[in-house]
């Protein structure tokens, strides 16, 4: 089945956007957009979270360890670790 996917929440904040597109029992898709030297707070989450970088670079906190995304990088964090 297909379904088209609408936003069912959107809202900014000082340098950061954030829109959900989609919830479910077993996960959600929320597209972030952060002005530069903003991000989250550090926080664990329930399911796998994937990180596409569009534009730009970042640094990105897991389990204490910083990794650096580009443009054009994927990357899959793992569900449960501090993010």
């Amino acid at each position: 089945m297909c379904e088209t996917v609408k936003t069912i929440h959107s809202d900014k904040t000082a340098g950061r956007q954030r829109t959900v597109v989609l919830k479910r029992e077993k996960g959600n898709v929320t597209i972030f957009a952060f002005d530069e030297a903003q991000g989250l707070r550090e926080h664990t989450s329930p399911f796998d979270t994937l990180v596409q970088a569009v534009e730009g670079d970042a640094e990105i906190m897991v389990a204490g360890k910083a990794i650096v995304v580009k443009a054009g990088d994927i990357l899959l964090l793992p569900a449960g670790k501090t993010l």
